[in-house]
């Protein structure tokens, strides 16, 4: 689980769901996992 805590507008969505050019936590979280997984 992760919450993400701060004042409205200063990127909290935007950090955990990135963009199409710049992944967010989520995204790089879950890749981190298959990649450990196909070890």
């Amino acid at each position: 689980t992760v919450f993400a805590y701060g004042q409205t507008s200063s990127g909290k969505t935007f950090t955990m769901k990135g963009s199409s050019n710049d992944p967010g936590v989520i995204h790089l979280a879950v890749q981190d996992v298959f990649r450990n997984i196909k070890l």
